[in-house]
C-alpha cells in the first residue's frame, strides 16, 4: 500500500505489530465518529521512539477505537501489558477495607503517598478527536457531578480560561496546576487542541482530592497526602471515585468500561485501572545497590524521579509505583505497592546497618498470561518526556505548536545545498520549500542577488515539469501560515549591538525601523552578549526589495547607533520617529 508510513526505524508497540496486511485491511475503516486507523497511529508514526524506551505509539480517539481496529490494538494491547490474551477479563475492586496494611509506612523513608487513576464519559469522543463542544459537554458532565461532593470531598472548580493571575499562582504553589502538552507524542495526537478551552482543577478544600478535566483524559482523578498512610489515600480515593461515578449515571452518563479492557482511556497503556499508586521514598544506600533495578522489576515496580516523568532523582529519593495496570485489580495493584515498599524500607534499613540483603531479594516474577506486565522502564506513552507541575500557564501564549506538520516525519523529508553551501533548500518542513541564502559577513547584496537568482531558476524548472508555485496578486505566494503571506522573505543579520540592545528605547527604535529581533539561536531564543538576529517585520503589501532594503537600511543606521554609544554619545538625533 502506497500509503503505509514507513516504520523501519520506529521502536514502539505500534510499529511492531502494524503490518502492511493489517494496514491495508484497517486503512478505510472509520468509528461511528468518524476516527481513522491513521489517527490512531499518527503519534507513533511521528514519534519513532528511543532504543531504549518502548512507548505505545498509538491512542484511541473514541471507545469504539479499540474494537473498530481491534486486529491493531489487541497485539499492541498483548505486547505492552505482558501477553494480554484478546479473550482474558478485567478484574475491578475498589473496596479499600480489602486492603492489608499501609496505614503507616515509615514517615521516616516515606515522604508522600498518591492514587490517582483516569475516566472517561461514554459517548463522548476521547481528548485527541473530540470537537469542542464534545469537550466542553465533557466539562460540564464532570463540574456538575463535582459540585455535589460533600463533607471532606466538598471543593471548588478552577478553569484555565480565565484563570486569575492569584488563582495561578496558588495553584503553582501547591503543585496541583498542569500545563499545555508540549510533548510530540500528545501534540501529534491532537490533544493539545484549543488550549486551555473546557480545562481546568478542581481540589476539596482539604487539597489532598483533586481532579484535572480534559487533560491527557477526560478526568484524571488524584488522592493524595504528605506521610506513609497509603490507606488512607485509597480508602478517599475509592470513596471519591465512587460518588463521582453515582452521580454523573444519575445524570444519565457512564464511564466507558468493559469486562476485557477495564476502564477505557486514550492510551492502551494506561487500560485497566488506569491507576498508579506512588509514595516517595527515601532509599538512598538500596537505589545504589547494582540490583536495585531489578528489585523493582521482579516487585511488578516501577521508580522515577520525585520531580515527575523522565526526572532523575539527586539525593535517592525516588517516586515508586506499580507497573501493573490491565489484568489486576485496584486493591492488587496498590498492595503491591505497600508489600513492595515495605520490602524496600527494610532493605535499606539492612543497608543502614552494613548488613546483606540477599534473603530479602523476590525471586524473578514469574510470567501470568493473565496478568499486566511490563518493562519497569516503560511508561505511558503520554506521560512521556511531559512536564505537569510548576510551570506558569501564562507561559502557554508563547508555546510553538506544529499544528500536524510533523506527521510522518521524516518521510518525504530532506535538505538540498549547493557545493558552496550558501544556497539550501529544505523540503517538506513548514511549507513545501524553504529557501535560504547566506554568508558569513554583510555582504547582503551578494546575498540577495544569490537568492533571487536561486528562486527564479528553481521556479524556471517547476514550471518545465508542469508546477508552479502558489500565488495571486491578493496575497502574493501562499504559504501554511498567514504571518508568511506576501514575499514570506525573511532577510536577516547576525548584528553585535551590546550598548544599543541595552537602551531602554531599543525595543521601540526596531519597532519605528519596521524591524524585529530574536537571538542568534533561532526563534524564541535570546541573546546573551548583545548580538541579535535582526530581520524585517513585514512581509505583505511590500517588495521583496523593498524588505531587504529596509534591513540594509535598519542595520546601518543601528550600527551608527552603537558606534555612536561606544564613543559615549548620544543617539537622539539618529531615532527615527515612530512609524
Amino acid at each position: 500500500d502506497t500509503n503505509m508510513p514507513d516504520l523501519s526505524k520506529h521502536n514502539n508497540w505500534m510499529s511492531k505489530c502494524l503490518t502492511p496486511a493489517i494496514y491495508s485491511k484497517l486503512k478505510d475503516r472509520k468509528t461511528p465518529s468518524g476516527y481513522t486507523l491513521d489517527k490512531c497511529i499518527q503519534t507513533g508514526v511521528d514519534n519513532p521512539g528511543h532504543p531504549f524506551i518502548m512507548t505505545v505509539g498509538l491512542v484511541a480517539g473514541d471507545e469504539e477505537s479499540y474494537s473498530t481496529f481491534s486486529e491493531l490494538f489487541d497485539p499492541v494491547i498483548s505486547g505492552r501489558h505482558g501477553g494480554y490474551p484478546a479473550n482474558a477479563k478485567h478484574t475491578t475492586d475498589l473496596d479499600a477495607s480489602r486492603l492489608r496494611g499501609g496505614d503507616n509506612l515509615d514517615p521516616k523513608y516515606v515522604l508522600s503517598s498518591r492514587v490517582r487513576t483516569g475516566r472517561s464519559i461514554r459517548g463522548l469522543a476521547l481528548p485527541p478527536w473530540c470537537s469542542r463542544g464534545e469537550r466542553r459537554k465533557t466539562e460540564k458532565i464532570i463540574t456538575d457531578a463535582l459540585s455535589v461532593l460533600d463533607g471532606p470531598l466538598k471543593g471548588n472548580y478552577y478553569p484555565l480560561t480565565g484563570m486569575t493571575e492569584e488563582t495561578q499562582d496558588k495553584l503553582i504553589e501547591d503543585h496541583f496546576l498542569f500545563d499545555k502538552p508540549v510533548s510530540p507524542l500528545l501534540t501529534s495526537s491532537g490533544m493539545a487542541r484549543d488550549w486551555p478551552d473546557a480545562r481546568g482543577i478542581w481540589h476539596n478544600d482539604a487539597k489532598n482530592f483533586l481532579v484535572w478535566v480534559n487533560e491527557e483524559d477526560h478526568m484524571r482523578i488524584i488522592s493524595m497526602e504528605k506521610g506513609g498512610n497509603m490507606k488512607a489515600v485509597f480508602q478517599r480515593f475509592c470513596d471519591g471515585l465512587k460518588k463521582v461515578e453515582s452521580t454523573i449515571e444519575s445524570s444519565g452518563s457512564a464511564f466507558m468500561w468493559n469486562q476485557h479492557l477495564g476502564y477505557i482511556l486514550t492510551c492502551p497503556s494506561n487500560l485497566g485501572t488506569g491507576l498508579r499508586g506512588g509514595v516517595h521514598l527515601r532509599i538512598p544506600l538500596l537505589s545504589k545497590h547494582k540490583k536495585f533495578n531489578k528489585i523493582l522489576a521482579d516487585m511488578r515496580l516501577q521508580k522515577r524521579g520525585t520531580g515527575g516523568v523522565d526526572t532523575a532523582s539527586t539525593d535517592g529519593t525516588f517516586d515508586i509505583s506499580n507497573s501493573d495496570r490491565l489484568g489486576s485489580s485496584e486493591v492488587d495493584q496498590v498492595q503491591c505497592v505497600i508489600d513492595g515498599v515495605e520490602t524496600l524500607i527494610k532493605m535499606e534499613k539492612r543497608l543502614e546497618q552494613k548488613k546483606s540483603i540477599d534473603d530479602l531479594i523476590p525471586k524473578e516474577a514469574a510470567t501470568n498470561k493473565t496478568t499486566a506486565k511490563i518493562c519497569g522502564i516503560g511508561k505511558s506513552c503520554f506521560e512521556l518526556f511531559s512536564l505537569k507541575y510548576q510551570v506558569n500557564s501564562n507561559s502557554l501564549l508563547t508555546t510553538k505548536l506544529l499544528c500536524r506538520m510533523a506527521r510522518d516525519w521524516p518521510d518525504a523529508r530532506g535538505i538540498w545545498h549547493n557545493d558552496a553551501k550558501n544556497f539550501l533548500v529544505w523540503v517538506n518542513e513548514e511549507d513545501h520549500l524553504r529557501l535560504i541564502s547566506m554568508e558569513t559577513g554583510g555582504n547582503m547584496k551578494a546575498v540577495f542577488e544569490r537568492f533571487c537568482k536561486g528562486v527564479q531558476e528553481v521556479e524556471t524548472i517547476l514550471k518545465q515539469q508542469g508546477c508552479s508555485y502558489m500565488w495571486n496578486e491578493h496575497l502574493g505566494y501562499i504559504l501554511t501560515c498567514p504571518s508568511n503571506l506576501g514575499t514570506g522573505l525573511r532577510g536577516g543579520v547576525h548584528v553585535k549591538l551590546p550598548l544599543l540592545s541595552n537602551d531602554k528605547r531599543f525595543n521601540s527604535i526596531l519597532e519605528s525601523l519596521r524591524l524585529q529581533k530574536r537571538g542568534t539561536g533561532g526563534v524564541d531564543t535570546a541573546s546573551s552578549d548583545g548580538t541579535f538576529d535582526i530581520s524585517n517585520l513585514d512581509r505583505l503589501g511590500s517588495s521583496e526589495v523593498e524588505q531587504v532594503q529596509c534591513v540594509v537600511d535598519g542595520v546601518e543606521l543601528l550600527v551608527q547607533m552603537e558606534k555612536k554609544l561606544m564613543a559615549n554619545e548620544e543617539i537622539d538625533s539618529l531615532i527615527p520617529p515612530a512609524k
